[in-house]
Order: C-alpha cells, then structure tokens, then sequence
C-alpha cells in the first residue's frame, strides 16, 4: 500500500541465533484515528486515503461504530503516547489497520475504579 518512499527504517529480526537486516521503507502517511463506541481506551488507526475498506467486517462489529478522534502524519519520528509508531507503520501498510487495545488496570486501579462507578 505504501508507494513513495522519504526515509528508510531498519529493522532487525532474529532466525536460528542469526540475525538478518531487513530494509522497510516507509513514508509520512495521514492516518486517521478513531474511538471505539463499545470499549473504552480502544482505538483504530487506519490510513486516511484508503478509510476503512480494509478494515474486517468482525473487527468492526466488535469495535462498535468508529467515533473519529484525531488525524495525525505519521513517520518513524513521530512519537506516539502508547503505542510504538513503527508498529503503527507496518500494520497500515500490512494488514492495513492498527487495532490499539486499552491498558491494563492493575488490581488497585481495578478495585478503585469499582468503587467509583458505585457513587
């Protein structure tokens, strides 16, 4: 999906204790955030030009209806608050969405947030 290219993005992967250096070329893509209805802290970041079209059908029936939050040019330098954008890059490219998840609450954010809802 990603056709012209302004920078190059090393990545290493491991494979039998040899290590092989992979080039992934990557450019500034507009991407597009959105809000999940049903769960929050959830979000999706597919690429503005192509929308939602490679989005599954199941993924969307689980996200609930997409409430835009933000559209942001994303790059290798960008950085992102919880997620890491190189991953952001791949996933836009191959499979063509990035699902973020919320965070876990440990035990006493969990047990806090119980007793909050209950006033």
């Amino acid at each position: 999906m990603l056709s012209a290219t302004n920078c190059w993005l090393w990545l290493w992967a491991s494979n039998n204790d040899q290590v092989y250096l992979q080039a992934l070329a990557i450019m500034d893509v507009l991407c597009s955030i959105y809000r999940s209805s049903k769960k929050e802290g959830m979000y999706l970041y597919v690429d503005k030009r192509v929308g939602m079209e490679r989005v599954p059908a199941s993924l969307l029936k689980r996200f609930g209806k997409p409430q835009p939050a933000m559209t942001l040019l994303l790059n290798p330098g960008k950085k992102l608050a919880r997620v890491d954008v190189v991953q952001v890059l791949a996933a836009l490219d191959e499979p063509g969405y990035f699902l973020q998840m919320p965070p876990q609450l440990d035990r006493a954010m969990s047990q806090l947030r119980a007793q909050n809802t209950k006033l």
